[in-house]
């Protein structure tokens, strides 16, 4: 018997390595990916529970397949291509299907699932419960898990990046699926510590880039909307500006550092267009005596 409590790669490992076709933990949420190949009948009925929330994909579905989260057995007959159903974690999962047929699982630790929906102030059961014996068809659902299959295949640590923003969204669709959504206010709401670092990793190597407000809130697993309010209750100032204060930051440790580039190099390396736009900046957060466009010209 699988021992409780195990991961959902840990599970499937013992209990059916035969029908993994690939398996892989993805990021630094450990989101787990496996693609299985499934003989012509299948039975799996232990009754060990999992401490992931499991998503399964059938892209080549068999002729039937009935599954028992513990409520009883639920039968689908012929089913289309790219139905999904899900196990909640802390809940069993049996299931026989009968035909050859394909599928990518994705599991979900159900304690990122708790920080991601506390996180966003969404007040609901970080198993998702009320997804047990739900069967149907999903147009996001489909198109992630196949990307995070696309990204199983030959995982990059810029790949582990986009697998921990679509692990991300997974936990905030399901909660929506279950009808919960975040506070209509931010009042008393704001980014936690871990928010805040989470957020910082995520801008400080793309500081060359134009990044938007979007990105900043996706890298939080927020809406635009609620991240302006609640960042600005969290900082005092608006993600744009704190966002400007970061490039500031990074651009005078280059210019203190020994040979440093020329400084049109330093300010497009932090997001500015120009020597002058970048001193335009630190005079404005330190100064008129902190540097000027002249002080920029050359290494």
């Amino acid at each position: 018997m699988v021992p409780p409590a195990l991961s959902h790669a840990e599970q499937a490992v013992i209990a059916y390595p035969e029908y993994i076709d690939q398996l892989a933990v993805l990021g630094a949420t450990g989101v787990s990916v496996l693609m299985g190949d499934w003989p012509e009948e299948v039975e799996y009925l232990d009754e060990a529970v999992s401490r992931s929330v499991v998503i399964c994909l059938n892209t080549e579905p068999p002729r039937w397949h009935r599954i028992d989260n513990g409520d009883g057995w639920q039968l689908r007959r012929n089913p289309r291509r790219d139905y999904h159903f899900f196990n909640p974690a802390r809940r069993p999962c049996r299931f026989q299907s009968l035909g050859h047929n394909r599928s990518i699982e994705v599991g979900l630790d159900e304690s990122f699932c708790r920080r991601v929906l506390d996180d966003a102030g969404i007040k609901t059961s970080s198993n998702f419960e009320a997804l047990a014996n739900v069967w149907g068809y999903d147009d996001f659902l489909s198109a992630t898990l196949r990307e995070l299959a696309r990204l199983a295949q030959n995982p990059t640590s810029a790949d582990a990046v986009l697998a921990d923003h679509l692990a991300h969204a997974l936990v905030l669709y399901l909660a929506r699926r279950m009808g919960a959504r975040p506070p209509k206010s931010a009042e008393g709401h704001r980014l936690s510590f871990r928010q805040m670092r989470t957020l910082r990793l995520a801008v400080e190597p793309r500081l060359g880039e134009p990044l938007t407000l979007r990105d900043l809130a996706q890298a939080v697993g927020l809406t635009p909307t609620y991240f302006c309010r609640v960042f600005k209750r969290t900082t005092g100032e608006t993600p744009v500006r704190w966002l400007q204060g970061v490039r500031a930051d990074r651009a005078l440790a280059l210019l203190s550092t020994p040979g440093r580039p020329p400084g049109d190099t330093v300010a497009r390396a932090c997001g500015f267009a120009n020597r002058r736009h970048l001193a335009r900046v630190l005079r404005q957060r330190h100064g008129r005596g902190i540097i000027g466009p002249t002080d920029l010209g050359s290494g």
